[in-house]
């Protein structure tokens, strides 16, 4: 149903561009808000027209058999196997058409590739834990939900008759994403540096399997219960269960938490999850790029100058609220990956956010990752360490359960 929406929208709003041919600019990607950003850049500039293109998996236009677009924008294309089929765009900073240091710290890294920029952030998102405005927060004005704090009040939220829950705080195993996150927050450090072998601080994860391993063993019948108490309880939307006091923290993605409608969130605060005041960053950055043989190069510079200008993106945030992506949250879905904008310009698009919007130096961004790393982290990763953490003596290595992504 996406699918079709975006390509109805497509052929009602952008009729005719064929008689651009001389100065189109082809895009391609799943995301639909580019979609009214592009109409917006159209309306701007006499030169170029955008042309949208769909697909569902925006790496894949990179084949060597097409042409592909002039610029792509998506998940995924900073894997060791995309990243080289992209144009420098160092010639945007050294010719001070863009600010480098403009970008969040650290953000640029993942599209680099042999010292060249090739891939520029566009947005990205992090780890929002949920709870109800009369919790024992409410006073706590900080911003962060650190994982100890989350811990012991969620310990100290259950309510048992022997090994049967009747009340849970929060467990870890209600969004598999906090599995992740907490190897990330314990400076676990997924990375490759040969595009192709997977590192990691294995110290760093045995203290964060250790953590877990340790909540799980507190909870009163263990991970049995848990389970039994999630399958009974866990078929509400996330902010009703926490509205109604059956659970007290759940966690998602600050994006998500913008397709939950507003009405239901009068009741909702938030924090970021954290740990020593470090917030991990999802790693599905959104990134764009000028595919090697682009046809219009020229073009597409164009276009990336124009959206990653301060005052264009308060324009697109505009967009968003008042012509018809009022669930869209920030820019394409996320936090801009400009400070400014997300410091300044966001909280006053998205008053949820005045006294939210975490320092700099607090994100921690993903560095680069090998090909198929959601794949990798997904059916290797995860599942390795829910099973190290209600598993007694359990002894499998990672490193031999990553064996067949080596091969």
């Amino acid at each position: 149903m996406r699918q079709w929406f975006f390509l109805f929208l497509i052929i009602v709003l952008l009729p005719g561009c064929g008689a651009f041919n001389t100065y189109r600019v082809t895009i391609g990607t799943n995301i639909p808000e580019i979609l009214a950003y592009s109409e917006t850049f159209n309306a701007s500039n006499e030169k170029y027209r955008i042309e949208m293109l769909y697909h569902p998996d925006p790496q894949m236009m990179l084949g060597e058999k097409e042409t592909p677009p002039d610029l792509v924008i998506g998940e995924n294309l900073w894997a060791p196997s995309n990243i080289h089929k992209f144009k420098s765009l160092d010639g945007l900073f050294k010719e001070k058409q863009l600010d480098e240091g403009a970008f969040y710290p650290n953000i640029l890294e993942p599209g680099k590739d042999m010292n060249q920029q090739r891939l520029l952030p566009l947005c990205f998102n992090l780890p929002v834990v949920l709870y109800k405005k009369t919790s024992a927060l409410e006073d706590n004005t900080d911003m962060y939900m650190n994982l100890e704090t989350l811990k012991t009040q969620s310990l100290q939220f259950i309510q048992s008759k022997g090994d049967r829950l009747l009340k849970m705080g929060f467990s870890p195993f209600w969004n598999i994403d906090f599995l992740y996150h907490t190897a990330v927050l314990y400076h676990t450090g997924f990375r490759t540096e040969d595009g192709e072998t997977l590192l990691w601080n294995a110290d760093a994860l045995t203290r964060a399997v250790a953590f877990l391993k340790n909540w799980m063993d507190e909870i009163p019948g263990g991970y049995t219960a848990e389970r039994s108490y999630s399958r009974k309880y866990l078929n509400a939307p996330p902010y009703q269960l926490v509205n109604d006091k059956n659970i007290q923290y759940f966690l998602l993605d600050s994006k998500e938490m913008f397709r939950i409608p507003r009405e239901k969130l009068q009741a909702i605060d938030f924090k970021w999850l954290s740990y020593e005041n470090g917030i991990p960053v999802y790693d599905n950055i959104i990134f764009l790029g000028i595919p090697l043989r682009a046809e219009n190069p020229e073009g597409a510079q164009a276009f990336i100058r124009w959206i990653f200008n301060r005052e264009n993106q308060g324009k697109l945030m505009e967009i968003n609220h008042f012509k018809r992506l009022d669930n869209v949250f920030g820019i394409a879905g996320g936090f801009s990956s400009l400070m400014e904008v997300s410091n300044t310009l966001l909280p006053k698009h998205y008053p949820l956010f005045i006294g939210h919007i975490p320092p700099p130096d607090s994100l921690i961004f993903p560095g680069p990752l090998p090909d198929h790393w959601d794949y990798i982290k997904r059916e290797t990763i995860i599942p390795w360490i829910s099973e190290a953490i209600v598993t007694e003596n359990f002894n499998k290595k990672l490193e031999d359960q990553l064996k067949y992504f080596a091969e």
